[in-house]
């Protein structure tokens, strides 16, 4: 979708700094509201969760630290059920190391 909304934009292919910068962007958003949803900084509601929910594609898989294979309900359980699960460790952060 994301391609196809540049393109209707402008009718000309995003450049790759563009897409590099609109990637970077989304990824770092969305680790840092994971962030906030582990330490309950947030609500746990639907409207602070869409800024995962609306994201995701339905065909979204994850492999967890365990070596578990979640799809995006088994995901989305998990997530809900972790709200606030750091907010007694106040030096929890998640960090990005690399996006190569």
């Amino acid at each position: 979708a994301f391609f196809e909304q540049a393109l209707e934009a402008s009718q000309q292919p995003p450049s790759r700094e563009s897409v590099e910068a609109r990637c970077l962007a989304e990824v770092t958003g969305l680790h840092s509201f994971m962030e906030s949803w582990f330490r309950g900084s947030i609500p746990r509601d639907d409207d602070s969760f869409r800024r995962f929910s609306g994201v995701t594609h339905s065909d979204y898989h994850i492999v967890t630290s365990a070596g578990e294979v979640k799809d995006l309900a088994g995901l989305t359980a998990l997530l809900d059920v972790s709200h606030g699960c750091m907010s007694e460790c106040k030096a929890f952060s998640i960090a990005i190391r690399s996006l190569t």
